[in-house]
């Protein structure tokens, strides 16, 4: 049986609550097909080929080719049914399901009644089953996950009406799953499906609140994104705070800001709260002499501090608290158009590109990661702990995160935080033009909303990119192809990528700068407050300027003596 638990992480970020929060992470789970053919024991999170394997039902994916013996997996509808969970109250206020991630299309059921439907691997997923519970007897309190085979899914929206991208024929385009699942230059394709992120009950009394996720940005005052900030102004820290829950009106937040050795650094009241039915924000000022810089391996310390962010009631009652790991310092990626004294000094007309951390231009040093498992669930800290190390071994300071895999989990920032690596992070999109539908573009949206808020509070993160390989090659390709298909092609391009994304990075950063494509010619104008906050250059360049960053596959590490 699933019984409660009243912790909610083991990593670096912990949420206090008087809240009952029951994990549903464990072995408390069993996996089935469709036709019954098939029932084993099952773990959360898990992928149903990990779990299959696990029981000695399939082989090994990666040996031999098991990639195509295997496609009967991916083709087939899988079921996760959870044993009854135990400890649970009718006289709670309310009780809500919270999965982290579901892998994709999944079905939720709760006491055999209906809960929901979810059609996005990278958000979070939060019901309210008050009223289900109210009549659900202890033996019935089963949670079933009914999962879709993500790609037949993917080949029925293909042909929907109205659904159109470039280039056509690739269905994982249309759903919003890992899209190296379907295989890439590097590795299998096994698309596989299963609730991949913790999954919680949780029961909340009257007056409880329930924090979800949460947002903590810290920037020079004044900063904006993308522009190099005032070093010399203070810091803001501002909090933010996704919750479930009844908030009390007049509700009020504290901070308390301590150092690795647990010794207060400064505390108090933040100011400006600002309360909706699902998220409360606060801010803060602390002086530059109070904090220590973080810095990139090599160019200085790795300086972490530990903030407390209280939530209290009007009389003072705490309700709950976050508690994240931190750093101060400030990242840019300047694409500012040169200044007089840069041209003065020779450097060749155009744009900068280059990052610059706490006000210093700095080489960044590095490689791109792609996922380091078809299966991430099987990732573990330690995996990255070692591979982590090799990058410092390495002489390097900064990995490119690469799109069309994952969004990297938590303790893969902490790992990049403690060890001085940038990671310069894509939204899941690569190699290719993607749909505009409202649908899709509200399903992104919500993504991108919740893992920038996930991953904001890390030093470790130095760049929102929109995707891998966008502007530099399907739109030059189509451009040379069909240059008479290019605008309305390059308009949908502008819909997600600066339209949809560049806001909800702007929304809820401005410690971090946003690029639509990873290999771009930069922009003309910048103005993070406007519904088109980014007008790109594309291929309006003059001959002898240098606008961008690119690609390049030919270095010879070793001069040939016969040349």
């Amino acid at each position: 049986m699933i019984r409660p638990v009243f912790s909610l992480w083991a990593t670096l970020f912990r949420v206090v609550s008087a809240a009952k929060v029951i994990s549903l992470i464990g072995n408390d789970w069993t996996l089935s097909n469709h036709n019954g053919s098939i029932s084993v024991p099952a773990h959360l999170p898990s992928q149903a080929h990990l779990d299959l394997y696990a029981n000695g039902v399939i082989d090994d994916p990666y040996h031999n080719l098991n990639e195509f013996g295997l496609r009967w997996v991916a083709y087939s509808n899988w079921t996760y049914t959870s044993a009854p969970i135990t400890g649970l109250s009718r006289d709670a206020s309310s009780t809500w399901l919270r999965f982290d991630g579901l892998d994709t299309f999944a079905t939720i059921s709760f006491c055999g009644e209906y809960v929901a439907s979810t059609n996005n691997q990278f958000r979070q997923w939060y019901y309210d089953v008050t009223d289900i519970m109210s009549s659900c007897e202890e033996p019935d309190r089963i949670i079933a996950l009914d999962f879709g085979s993500a790609p037949l899914i993917a080949n029925q929206i293909s042909n929907e009406a109205g659904q159109e991208t470039w280039p056509s024929g690739v269905q994982q385009l249309f759903i919003r799953k890992e899209q190296s699942d379907f295989g890439w230059d590097w590795g299998p394709a096994f698309a596989p499906a299963g609730p991949w992120q913790p999954a919680y009950v949780v029961q909340l009394g009257h007056g409880d609140v329930h924090v979800r996720n949460s947002d903590l940005d810290i920037y020079r005052r004044g900063q904006l994104n993308g522009l190099p900030p005032d070093q010399s102004q203070p810091w803001v820290v501002n909090a933010s705070l996704d919750y479930f829950g009844a908030l009390p009106e007049g509700a009020t937040m504290r901070y308390v800001l301590k150092d690795t050795n647990n010794k207060t650094v400064c505390s108090g009241p933040l100011g400006n709260v600002n309360t909706t039915k699902s998220t409360v924000t606060g801010m803060a000022t602390i002086e530059d002499d109070k904090v220590e810089l973080w810095w990139p391996s090599q160019l200085g310390l790795q300086t972490l501090y530990w903030i407390t962010v209280e939530l209290h009631t009007p009389t003072k009652s705490m309700l709950t608290s976050v508690r994240k790991r931190v750093g101060f310092r400030t990242i840019v990626l300047n694409q500012t158009p040169l200044s007089e004294d840069q041209l003065a000094m020779g450097i060749a007309p155009g744009n900068n590109w280059h990052f610059e951390v706490n006000g210093h231009e700095f080489y960044a040093k590095g490689s791109n990661i792609i996922p380091p498992d078809a299966f991430w669930t099987r990732v573990t800290r330690y995996r990255i702990d070692q591979l982590f190390d090799s990058v410092i071994d390495g002489n390097q300071n900064m990995l490119r995160v690469w799109a069309s895999g994952a969004y990297s989990p938590d303790f893969m920032f902490d790992l990049a935080d403690e060890k001085g690596i940038l990671l310069w992070s894509e939204f899941e999109f690569g190699d290719a033009l993607y749909p505009v539908n409202q649908d899709f573009l509200d399903n992104v949206r919500e993504e991108a909303e919740y893992q920038v808020r996930r991953c904001n509070h890390h030093p470790s993160l130095a760049l929102w990119a929109g995707g891998n390989e966008l502007e530099s090659l399907e739109l030059l390709l189509l451009n040379e192809s069909a240059p008479e298909e290019f605008p309305k092609f390059k308009a949908q391009y502008e819909k997600l990528f600066i339209d949809t994304l560049a806001p909800a990075v702007f929304r809820n950063t401005r410690s971090i700068s946003y690029t639509p494509s990873s290999t771009s010619n930069g922009y003309t104008n910048l103005n993070v407050s406007s519904p088109h906050p980014i007008t790109q250059r594309f291929y309006d360049v003059k001959p002898g300027h240098y606008y961008s960053d690119t690609d390049f596959y030919n270095y010879d590490p070793v001069p040939n003596p016969w040349a």
